[in-house]
C-alpha cells in the first residue's frame, strides 16, 4: 500500500498527502520502470467522482471536479500511471 488515505487529515496536514500520494506514487513508477516488473495494479479511489450523481460510478463520467485534496491526489495518481503507461509501454 503506497497512499495516505481519508479525507479529513487532509485539512490539518495537506503536505503528508502530497508527499505520500503523489511524490510516492511517482517513485514507485520509476521502479516500476527501474526493476522492469512485469504487471502493476493500481486502486484508486470512489471519492475521484467527486459530486457526481451518476449512480451507480462509471468509468467514464466526467471526475474533473474533485471536493477534497484527497481525491485530487488519487485522481492525479490516475493521470500519473495513464502517461507512465503509454510513454513506456507499462502494464
Amino acid at each position: 500500500m503506497a497512499a495516505k488515505v481519508g479525507v479529513r487529515y487532509t485539512l490539518e496536514n495537506p503536505y503528508s498527502y502530497i508527499t505520500s500520494n503523489l511524490e510516492g506514487f511517482g517513485i514507485i513508477f520509476e521502479n516500476y520502470k527501474k526493476y522492469k516488473i512485469k504487471n502493476f495494479i493500481f486502486a484508486s479511489s470512489s471519492l475521484i467522482f467527486g459530486g457526481n450523481k451518476n449512480l451507480p460510478f462509471d468509468e467514464d463520467d466526467y471526475v474533473n471536479h474533485p471536493v477534497s485534496l484527497y481525491a485530487a491526489t488519487k485522481q492525479a495518481s490516475e493521470l500519473m500511471a495513464h502517461s507512465y503507461s503509454h510513454l513506456y509501454k507499462l502494464q
